[in-house]
């Protein structure tokens, strides 16, 4: 896996070197796939696949150390691609004339010095003996007592009531881990077990404070959820190690009855990440008509607890993303140089971009968007690719997005060509082009399909398919040749099926897209998807919702919280705010 950065250097140098002998190569080469219905105009072109290698080996290299967002890794991956976009005769499309839009995210939360907590008259020790969440209150409290709610679940289908007959409201509450089988993942209580769902249910209740600790036949650690812009809550919450059970509190019991002072510290450290852009402007346009080509160029760094890392190894290692996604840039990067090769007959303008903070929630396609750096009312429709590397022949290509304009259905359900393909309609998805479709935007999603190395240090240039993924873009750049042909721009629809992905624990959903750079209170919704429960309900893009049912909505972890206690069929009230206005109205699942 490891490669030395003079490796890196030779690959920039290679890659230099062929340039302009690569431009002259794709006029020249063949038809690669036939393409039914494409008209003579639309020429399918063959790409380098000796050059694609040696763009992923150099956004891959162990010197990037996985690209993570704000890091080094991706100031030094986004220079090389600002230098890719310099060579082709890319314009400059971000912020102040450059290539790059900056946006700032919450990157860590910090315990700070002035952390605290006693109980009676004993001065406790963070780290040792507790730790407060990181969707704490800030701020001192105190307390005369607890009032120790068991495990802190409410849940009909097994006839579990810990809150029975106990009023809690306006106090604090001490609440057990996990549930009363333990901490298993197949457990009825699962939903109900979770810190989330438990904080929700309290939280409902009208509780004040809430302290956590773990029964003594589990493990007494504690990971912290890396969250996509933390809310802070209003109440604090702590954990308590077991070590706080001595003679005196021995038990949940005595524990709860003793008094408790503290001050919850916690810093909100800010970092910024950068989107790359770089425009084409097509010699013959005589209209603002654009489409946006794109790729998320960050990645895990290291990987670690709460970057989604599914490596399970001691020791950290640097997750390279030779595939998710140095794969879809080196992509954006080619077609680049292929379209500004045929600037002189565009009559239409490519804005080429490379995002960054895919992985901690879409957090620089979601920027843009919000704050274009073009008008969007002229981007007719966005190519967005992530993982094409490993394209498997006998599988195909999966192509999402299809019914995101009539224009797309109409072809892909005529398709017939030499290249195999499968679709989905949804606009809706795990990466950048859902911004995009939850802007209006007509999107369609390019992607080779997943594989053992996601999300791991074994995702390396070595496992790239380079030919696979050539052949995948000579497929892309036909398609936008195709689409890019009609005017006026296309005409937006919306899907009303789901992307696809792994089914969450909860059996109900709203259907709408949650926006994860919000950092105030509530859900902010950035799309509602036709006729599911939001959309049925009157629930609108941009409306923000405080409240589901008897649950109180502080961010997406308290929704998904909320959703567990509901099932299908389920009628409930939710308020939601629109432009400081607050309304409710009648939810049916």
């Amino acid at each position: 896996m490891a490669r030395q950065a003079s490796a890196s250097k030779r690959a920039i140098h290679h890659s230099r070197t062929r340039n302009k002998s690569f431009v002259v190569k794709m006029y020249l080469l063949g038809t690669l796939l036939s393409l039914a219905g494409i008209s003579s105009v639309v020429e399918a072109v063959e790409f380098d696949s000796t050059v694609i290698r040696e763009h992923i080996a150099v956004l891959s290299a162990d010197s990037l150390e996985g690209r993570k967002v704000g890091s080094e890794g991706e100031a030094k991956a986004a220079e090389y691609i600002i230098e890719q976009f310099q060579q082709i005769g890319l314009k400059p499309a971000g912020d102040d004339k450059s290539f790059k839009q900056a946006f700032e995210f919450t990157s860590e939360i910090r315990f700070g010095p002035s952390n605290s907590l006693k109980i009676d008259s004993r001065e406790l020790k963070i780290g040792d003996d507790f730790v407060p969440l990181k969707i704490s209150h800030v701020g001192d409290f105190s307390f005369t007592s607890l009032v120790y709610v068991g495990f802190g679940i409410e849940l009909d289908s097994v006839e579990h009531h810990d809150y029975e007959g106990i009023d809690v409201e306006g106090k604090a509450v001490l609440i057990s881990r996990f549930a009363p089988d333990g901490n298993e993942p197949h457990s009825a209580y699962y939903d109900a077990a979770t810190i989330d769902a438990k904080i929700a249910e309290a939280t409902k209740h009208g509780v004040s404070g809430i302290f956590f600790f773990t029964p003594e036949d589990q493990d007494d650690s504690l990971s912290q959820r890396k969250r996509s812009h933390p809310t802070e809550r209003d109440i604090p919450i702590f954990y308590l190690k077991r070590t706080v059970f001595d003679d005196k509190h021995s038990t949940p019991e005595a524990l709860a009855s003793s008094s408790f002072s503290g001050e919850a510290d916690l810093q909100r450290i800010k970092s910024t990440g950068h989107n790359v852009l770089g425009f084409l402007a097509g010699k013959k346009a005589t209209d603002n008509r654009t489409v946006v080509v794109g790729a998320h160029y960050d990645h895990l760094g290291w990987g670690g607890p709460g970057s989604g890392s599914l490596y399970t190894g001691k020791e950290p290692q640097i997750h390279n993303g030779a595939d998710d996604n140095a794969s879809g840039t080196a992509g954006v990067i080619e077609l680049a140089r292929y379209f500004a090769s045929k600037a002189d007959e565009l009559d239409y303008s490519i804005l080429f971009m490379t995002f960054s903070g895919e992985e901690s929630g879409l957090l620089g396609s979601n920027y843009f968007v919000k704050n274009p750096t073009i008008e969007l009312d002229d981007v007719t429709f966005m190519i967005n690719m992530d993982m094409i590397g490993r394209l498997k022949e006998e599988k195909g290509l999966p192509v999402q997005g299809v019914g995101t304009s009539p224009a797309f259905k109409e072809y892909f359900e005529k398709y017939d060509g030499d290249f195999k393909i499968t679709t989905s309609e949804s606009g809706v998805g795990p990466s950048d082009h859902t911004a995009f479709y939850n802007g209006g935007v007509p999107t369609l999603f390019f992607f080779t399909g997943a594989h053992k190395q996601y999300h791991r240090p074994t995702d390396d240039v070595g496992m790239i398919n380079a030919s696979g993924e050539a052949s995948v873009l000579t497929f892309v750049s036909s398609c936008i040749e195709r689409f890019a042909a009609s005017t006026p721009k296309l005409e937006f629809t919306k899907t009303k099926d789901d992307a696809p992905g792994k089914s969450p624990r909860f059996t109900v959903t709203l259907g709408v897209m949650p926006d994860y750079t919000w950092e105030e209170k509530g859900l902010h919704i950035d799309g509602v998807t036709e006729e599911r429960a939001a959309d049925i309900a009157g629930i609108l893009s941009g409306d923000i919702v405080v409240k589901i049912g008897e649950y109180e909505i502080a961010d997406i972890y308290a929704y998904m919280a909320a959703l567990s206690k509901f099932r299908k069929g389920d009628t409930t009230q939710v308020v939601v705010d629109r432009d400081g206005t607050e309304l409710t109205m009648t939810l049916i699942f």
